[in-house]
């Protein structure tokens, strides 16, 4: 198969544009990626920061250094999430969210143990 130069350059001219087209699209791929990857980072930012100083109840005891879990709302859902505390707070109680680290409720007890409530209160 012999090719004229003639043929080889348009060929090449061929090979060239096609390889342009696949980097732009490659280029605009990558860019859509990030900008998605950012807003929904930015999303589940919001939503952590939503629940930051929300009322929750424990659904299973937390201890200090040990896991427990909380049930919450957000966004008009009920969420479940792993918490930790430095104070035991026992299944049932109400507890305030004050920070969340990787995935994880830190939680202060919202009455301190104790503390009169409802009718023992005076």
């Amino acid at each position: 198969m012999d090719l004229s130069v003639s043929e080889l350059t348009w060929l090449l001219k061929w090979i060239v544009r096609t390889l342009s087209v696949l980097a732009v699209l490659y280029l605009v791929t990558w860019l859509l990626l990030r900008l998605l990857t950012r807003l929904a980072q930015r999303k589940a930012a919001q939503t952590d920061l939503d629940l930051i100083g929300q009322e929750a109840r424990v659904i299973r005891t937390v201890r200090p250094g040990h896991t427990g879990r909380i049930l919450c709302t957000a966004e008009g859902k009920a969420v479940q999430l792993p918490a930790s505390s430095t104070q035991r707070l026992e299944t049932g109680s109400l507890v305030l969210i004050t920070a969340l680290d990787r995935g994880v409720a830190r939680t202060i007890a919202k009455e301190p143990p104790g503390s009169p409530t409802g009718a023992n209160a005076l």
